[in-house]
C-alpha cells in the first residue's frame, strides 16, 4: 500500500510540475485527474486556439544513470501526443526530456527488438516496452517541442 501511494505520489508531482511550467510559459495547462485515456494533461494556446495532450512519466531516483528506464504504455504507435518524462533526484534537481510520440514509439520500438534479438528466451509478445534516459537525452529540455506544435 505504502509503495502505491509513493508511486502515485510521485506520478502527481510530475504531472503538477510540468503544468506549472506550461502555466509560467503563458499556457492554459490543466491536469485530467487520471480520468482521461493516454493524456495527463491539456494544453491550450489562447491566442490562436490550439490544443494539445502531453502524457506525463515520472520518475524519482537518488541519483542521476542513464540507464534507468521508463515504462511505456502498449499501444503508442497509435498515440498522437507529446511525452514529458519528468526525473525527479533525491537532491532537489528536475530533469524534464520531452519527444512527440512518434519519436518515442520509434526509439523504444528498436530498443525492444535490439533486446529481443539479444535475449532469446525472451517472450517477445510478453516483453514491455520501455525507453532509458539514455535514449531520451537529446530531448533534455526540448519545450520548444510543445511550443512549436502550439503555435
Amino acid at each position: 500500500m505504502k509503495r502505491q501511494k509513493q508511486k502515485l505520489l510521485t506520478g502527481l508531482t510530475g504531472e503538477y510540475f510540468v503544468t506549472g511550467i506550461l502555466c509560467r510559459k503563458g499556457y492554459y495547462a490543466s491536469l485530467t485527474l487520471k480520468n482521461y485515456p493516454d493524456t495527463d494533461i491539456f494544453v491550450k494556446n489562447s491566442d490562436n486556439n490550439k490544443e494539445m495532450s502531453i502524457q506525463v512519466k515520472t520518475k524519482a531516483l537518488k541519483k542521476f544513470s542513464d540507464k534507468n528506464e521508463f515504462f511505456l504504455p502498449k499501444k503508442i504507435d497509435s498515440l498522437n501526443n507529446i511525452f514529458v518524462f519528468v526525473l525527479l533526484l533525491e537532491n532537489g534537481d528536475t530533469r524534464y526530456y520531452i519527444a512527440h510520440s512518434k519519436d518515442i514509439a520509434k526509439i523504444s520500438s528498436e530498443r525492444k527488438k535490439e533486446y529481443i534479438d539479444n535475449n532469446p528466451q525472451v517472450d517477445k509478445d510478453k516483453q514491455l516496452t520501455m525507453i532509458s534516459l539514455y535514449d531520451l537525452q537529446f530531448y533534455e529540455n526540448k519545450w520548444d517541442i510543445i511550443e512549436n506544435e502550439l503555435q
